[in-house]
């Protein structure tokens, strides 16, 4: 059946409209001056308390303000950068203090990893040893004494991890190889775990420019890890830390 549209209706619709502009400030978007206030009334929400509940170690006080921080950041208020590096330098203290709390370990671990998705650089310098700790532990603890971990805790330390890594100082990759070298054995079924914390935790930030009469020292043998196993989660693995290695060290990196 055929759409039948009344002869009055076809001179309303071919009528063209005439149009006022308005100021358009986007979609849903208020004004600067309205926006900058709106960030300082969100800040004044979570700041304060954060800052006394970590001061206590309150951890039902920190959930309450970490997630009112983290909407803050989903809204996308800007954060001042000495803010940023003080919540990051806690919230990384949070991470890795023994007995953390599941809930807070997943939302300080969610929250550093907002603070650093921006690829700026920040006066702060963290301790990669830590972290290692705390991943070999959830991952990779004894059977007969392991706890069910839910996967979201591992996924939001990893992730949080990621970001991190950049904030590694870069003369610790020596430390790093040193650590994981005993167990990049092709006959030792450890391999995996080697390469898998190399990958995560080898920092990349700045290398190559710093390294730049030698090259970056451990690339060759990185690369030479790579024919030994057959495998895409070796692969993805390789992958991972020479796409990082090349987005952070633009120009230096053939």
């Amino acid at each position: 059946d055929s759409f039948f549209l009344p002869p009055v209706w076809l001179s309303i619709l071919c009528t063209p409209v005439q149009c006022t502009a308005m100021p358009f400030h986007g979609f849903g978007l208020q004004p600067e001056e309205a926006l900058l206030e709106d960030a300082k009334s969100s800040r004044d929400l979570w700041l304060p308390g954060l800052t006394q509940t970590i001061a206590e170690a309150d951890h039902t006080g920190i959930k309450h303000y970490a997630r009112l921080l983290l909407r803050h950041l989903e809204l996308k208020y800007p954060i001042d950068q000495k803010e940023k590096v003080w919540l990051v330098r806690h919230m990384y203290a949070l991470i890795t203090e023994p007995h953390t709390d599941e809930t807070v370990l997943v939302l300080c671990a969610t929250v550093v990893s907002e603070l650093l998705r921006k690829r700026e650089s920040l006066p702060l310098v963290l301790d990669w040893r830590p972290l290692h700790q705390l991943l070999d532990d959830l991952y990779f603890r004894k059977q007969r004494s392991a706890v069910q971990i839910r996967p979201v805790v591992t996924a939001a330390l990893v992730g949080a991890t990621r970001r991190m890594a950049a904030y590694f100082p870069a003369a610790e990759a020596e430390s790093i190889l040193r650590e994981f070298r005993p167990e990049l054995s092709p006959l030792d079924t450890r391999h995996f775990k080697g390469q898998g914390f190399i990958a995560l935790l080898m920092p990349t930030r700045g290398v190559a420019a710093a390294e730049k009469a030698s090259g970056v020292a451990w690339l060759e043998e990185f690369l030479a890890l790579w024919a030994w196993v057959e495998h895409p989660g070796w692969d993805v693995n390789h992958l991972a830390l020479l796409a990082r290695l090349a987005r952070d060290n633009v120009g230096h990196v053939d």
